[in-house]
């Protein structure tokens, strides 16, 4: 059983998987939509899926695995993995590589970046071996199914589950370049006017030409 891994995270051809799985999983997938109130009416404007976001949260242990690492060992691994795809996405730099966060466990894989809160990490003078982490991640798409030889084995399940198609589980159809140019284009303060005036002359017409 200590052979299993159910969650790993994989950036520029190195992956580091758990081997003490997160105590906690959470996945939300937000919807785009926008409320306008008026004296007699409801307005609501849909856009599809927002951006889905993934938390994970637990620590590394603190005994030595069969690769002989300690739990301290284990985190190093993980935070300088992902200090490095943060270090990648400097000044609006595309990393060359995706980061992946593959869950073996509910056979999901996903291409995701590290999302604004970032990597928090805590050690507390009760569990003083302990690093508990949180960590957040955007998804930007759906990914392919692992290397066989990286999924989980038929001790907790068969590890043979299909993974999601690119954007039929995705926080929007696009691609990973094309997210990128979304990025942009929601701090280009020109589309974001234009787009505001749009949905302005759109509530006039419904509020029967402003009056």
């Amino acid at each position: 059983m200590t052979s299993v891994k159910r969650m790993s995270i994989s950036y520029s051809g190195t992956t580091v998987d758990f081997a003490v799985n997160p105590q906690e999983y959470n996945y939300s997938r937000p919807q785009r939509a926008s409320t306008y109130k008026t004296q007699n009416t409801n307005v609501i404007q849909q856009f599809g899926p927002d951006l889905g976001v993934i938390t994970i949260s637990g620590n590394t242990g603190w005994r030595k695995d069969g690769t002989n690492q300690t739990g301290k060992e284990r985190f190093n691994n993980l935070f300088t993995l992902l200090q490095r795809y943060q270090n990648d996405t400097q000044n609006g730099a595309q990393p060359s590589t995706e980061l992946s966060f593959n869950n073996y466990t509910d056979g999901k894989y996903y291409t995701v970046t590290i999302a604004k809160e970032g990597i928090q990490y805590e050690r507390t003078v009760d569990n003083p071996l302990l690093f508990n982490f949180v960590i957040a991640f955007i998804v930007v798409k759906g990914s392919g199914t692992p290397a066989q030889d990286r999924q989980v084995d038929s001790q907790t399940g068969t590890g043979t589950g299909q993974s999601i198609h690119t954007g039929s589980d995705d926080s929007t159809s696009t691609t990973k370049d094309a997210y990128y140019a979304a990025v942009q284009t929601l701090e280009d303060t020109h589309a974001t006017s234009k787009a505001r005036a749009q949905a302005q002359a759109k509530l006039n017409e419904l509020m029967g030409g402003g009056h």
